[in-house]
């Protein structure tokens, strides 16, 4: 780690006071705080550093250790083992209580429609939901279930029943113990409750020591119509609670079981249509289904080619807007598995009227 002046970045004095310690922090926290500096990386450095100075320099031991063991402090494997690693906690928004400048700012002078909270919102969650090809070609309203593991109100997801459980005597429930090593204090995990705080540990008995509970909610979700699989929908505040109890979000991933003949492709469709050689050569009408439900007409010109398409204005699926696209009907000429006698004969006679294709050998 980079060995650091804490009392040259805070601009102070050796013999400064706890006080003239916490002014320094506030001044220079306001000035080179990332709010003020948006997308200043020399201000967001500064900011970390002086952040990193406060901490220790106002926590009595640290500060004693510092100025102790001067450049020491910083190595690892400096004699005592002490190695100081910055926490990375934000000082700003502790000693403040606001996240943010844009909040301080609005406190001093009044500036701002709404006075922003510092309440930290809960995590979101991902599930998925599975959509028939109809329902996502008309829309649909479905009942999800939401099921959540939250954790337990009576143990605060330790698992532990802490009224019946019994503070560790040696670390006073701490679950560390202090160890002196010269003039170093070195904290350990607690031989006697092996860092679980308590000993003769009794499980919770609303939780049955799992530290969650499970719920579930059911939920109305309107799914509008064209969705296909890929489509995240939003859902606020039916994510996991936080401590303070503010939910996060649900984000809904849309699965949509494929169609036994229809093929999308965006909003297009696909359909393979077999023809027989007879119609492929004399044309035909024949009935197709669409994606409504229903079946319609579709003329086949005389002497079509194999893989050939048709094209149904309209009739693909549908957006949000109302918006279409169209249905491609794939042409695939299929020969006759078996022939009878007599249309054999009838093929050989008409093989005298019609010429072969060319072909470029």
């Amino acid at each position: 780690m980079n060995k650091k002046d804490y009392y040259k970045i805070l601009g102070v004095s050796k013999e400064a006071t706890i006080d003239e310690i916490k002014k320094a922090y506030r001044d220079l926290a306001r000035k080179y705080h990332p709010d003020v500096n948006p997308g200043n990386k020399e201000a967001e450095e500064k900011f970390k550093d002086i952040n990193e100075a406060y901490e220790v320099l106002s926590d009595p031991e640290k500060k004693k250790n510092y100025d102790l063991m001067g450049d020491s402090f910083f190595n690892p494997t400096s004699e005592g083992g002490f190695g100081y690693t910055y926490s990375g906690r934000d000082f700003f928004s502790e000693f403040f209580g606001k996240s943010s400048f844009e909040d301080i700012f609005s406190d001093f002078f009044g500036f701002g429609s709404k006075k922003k909270t510092n309440i930290e919102k809960g995590e979101d969650i991902e599930a998925e939901i599975t959509l028939t090809f109809q329902e996502a070609y008309e829309g649909v309203e479905k009942i999800f279930e939401l099921k959540l593991d939250n954790p337990c109100s009576e143990c605060k997801g330790t698992g532990v029943d802490k009224k019946d459980s019994t503070i560790c005597p040696v670390c006073n429930g701490t679950g560390l113990k202090g160890e002196k090593k010269g003039n170093i204090l070195i904290q350990k995990t607690c031989d006697n409750c092996r860092g679980l705080k308590y000993t003769n540990l009794k499980v919770c008995k609303q939780c049955k020591g799992q530290g969650l509970v499970y719920s579930s909610e059911k939920l109305k979700i309107k799914i509008p119509a064209g969705v296909d699989t890929g489509y995240k929908m939003l859902l606020r505040g039916k994510g996991k609670p936080s401590p303070s109890g503010i939910r996060g979000d649900l984000y809904l991933n849309v699965i949509v079981f494929p169609h036994p003949f229809f093929k999308r492709d965006g909003l297009d469709l696909y359909l393979e249509l077999p023809i027989s050689i007879v119609e492929a050569t004399l044309g035909a009408k024949i009935q197709i289904p669409t994606p409504e439900g229903k079946k319609i007409n579709l003329a086949v010109p005389p002497l079509i080619s194999n893989n050939q398409k048709l094209r149904v204005a309209g009739k693909g699926m549908r957006d949000p807007s109302g918006r279409a696209g169209d249905l491609y009907c794939i042409v695939s000429v299929e020969t006759p598995e078996k022939l009878s006698n007599e249309a054999k004969e009838l093929l050989e006679k008409l093989n005298k009227y019609i010429k072969p294709p060319k072909r470029p050998w």
